[in-house]
């Protein structure tokens, strides 16, 4: 089920696993350290995922040098890292859920930026992936802004209905939820 992308992916960063804090790390060429991590939501959801087995988490990336001067130089190999943890060891279990959002903590324009990130790596996976983005208003300092996001599973996922009433129907509130609204 994990077949190879159609197209050649850049070779991937070395991964670091830290187990104390269940944080996936690794060192670009340019030495900008860049961490991840799929986080459980699974307290935020109704139980009825849990008696399927379904496992959601979300996805947490972020370079630890915020100078954006830094991170302008294109990279290849990050998203080749990011898309070699999805498959694996993320989505080896076919009933896992990955939630993301693109906030615009930083910017207005970076929840859109985040999202053409997130199609870029959805394009090398889409063989053994599907994606459900989702489109979120919520209320900040600025005035109402559109949270992007998505929900993916993997293609042989076996409970699509249960995840579409218990989690897409619902998805609106729990990223409200996740943001303090």
């Amino acid at each position: 089920m994990l077949e190879q992308s159609r197209k050649k992916l850049a070779t991937p960063y070395n991964i670091i696993y830290d187990k104390s804090t269940d944080f996936y790390s690794f060192a670009t060429d340019q030495e900008i350290i860049y961490s991840c991590k799929f986080g459980n939501v699974m307290s935020m959801l109704p139980p009825l995922l849990g008696i399927y087995y379904i496992e959601v988490r979300d996805f947490i990336f972020y370079p630890h040098d915020r100078n954006p001067e830094v991170r302008k130089h294109k990279d290849d190999r990050i998203s080749a890292t990011v898309i070699d943890l999805m498959r694996t060891p993320y989505f080896v279990i076919p009933e896992r859920v990955l939630v993301y959002t693109c906030d615009n903590s930083d910017r207005i324009i970076r929840g859109r930026c985040r999202q053409k990130l997130f199609d870029k790596w959805y394009e090398e996976m889409v063989d053994f992936l599907l994606r459900h983005e989702l489109e979120v208003d919520v209320e900040t300092d600025h005035g109402i802004e559109t949270t992007h996001g998505g929900v993916v599973v993997r293609r042989d996922f076996s409970h699509p209905q249960i995840l579409q009433t218990q989690l897409l129907e619902q998805a609106q509130g729990i990223i409200l939820e996740k943001f303090g609204q």
